[in-house]
């Protein structure tokens, strides 16, 4: 099916950005990875108070494939349809729905706020 996956018009805006447009995929995270191992933000901390936001937008299917291994090793890939940010909070929208973490959640709009060092965790 991803061969045969229709872009959605999606805008996303954040601290000091707007990008709207076709979007394969709008990753928002705090931590460096996502999805089986896909590293699409290298400067993501879990505590830092902001997401790190990458959009897939004007790549095609291959190009995107093809850039895997580095996504794989958490490098940011240099190519023009894919972007990077980082924002305290998001709101995002077009005509799809949310994956969280492997379930499927509520359609778009969304709008969500990172809140820094609101876990906390114990060293072992």
């Amino acid at each position: 099916t991803l061969m045969s996956f229709k872009k959605p018009a999606l805008s996303c805006k954040g601290d000091g950005f707007e990008w709207e447009g076709d979007a394969l995929v709008i990753a928002v995270a705090n931590g460096i990875y996502f999805a089986s191992g896909l590293g699409v933000a290298p400067e993501g901390k879990l505590d830092s108070g902001e997401f790190e936001v990458f959009v897939a937008g004007d790549i095609s299917i291959r190009d995107y494939l093809a850039n895997i291994p580095k996504l794989k090793k958490a490098q940011k890939v240099d190519h023009p349809g894919l972007h990077y940010f980082k924002s305290s909070w998001l709101e995002i929208s077009g005509p799809s729905s949310i994956e969280k973490d492997g379930e499927f959640g509520q359609d778009l709009p969304c709008k969500v706020t990172c809140l820094p060092r609101a876990i906390r965790l114990l060293n072992a």
